[in-house]
């Protein structure tokens, strides 16, 4: 149901109903903590996505990046990889100016390692590990 929402909210930013698709956004935010909670679901981040991008579109570049961040723990948290290069790319699209740079290659060394250890690649594991100083 929130995903269909958040879709409708996108779809009314593309068409040129930019008070309809804030109205909606506005509404689904005030659900957002509804959407993060209980257990991961690729609907739950599609939605989180959705919402991501309108707010994106709709110049709310800072609540864009903190939305998609927001999907990329949640990714996190669940050991999931969908959509997280896409949240990734939307920050960075929201982020012309790079103020997020710092946050992108952190999140970006994390999820690599989060996919080596899924794969049981090691060589990879201890390269990042090399390269970031052994923090990871």
């Amino acid at each position: 149901m929130l995903f269909f929402y958040a879709i409708t909210a996108y779809y009314y930013q593309l068409i040129g109903r930019t008070k309809e698709a804030g109205q909606i956004v506005s509404d689904l935010l005030e659900r957002k903590d509804s959407i993060m909670s209980g257990e991961y679901s690729i609907v739950k981040i599609m939605t989180i996505y959705t919402i991501a991008m309108s707010q994106r579109d709709m110049q709310h570049t800072q609540a864009s990046v903190t939305t998609a961040a927001k999907g990329i723990a949640l990714s996190n948290q669940y050991d999931q990889t969908a959509f997280l290069e896409n949240f990734f790319w939307l920050i960075i699209d929201a982020s012309p100016t790079w103020s997020s740079q710092h946050f992108v290659v952190t999140e970006l060394t994390k999820n690599a390692c989060c996919l080596a250890k899924m794969h049981g690649n090691q060589w990879i594991l201890d390269k990042i590990n090399q390269q970031s100083g052994g923090k990871q």
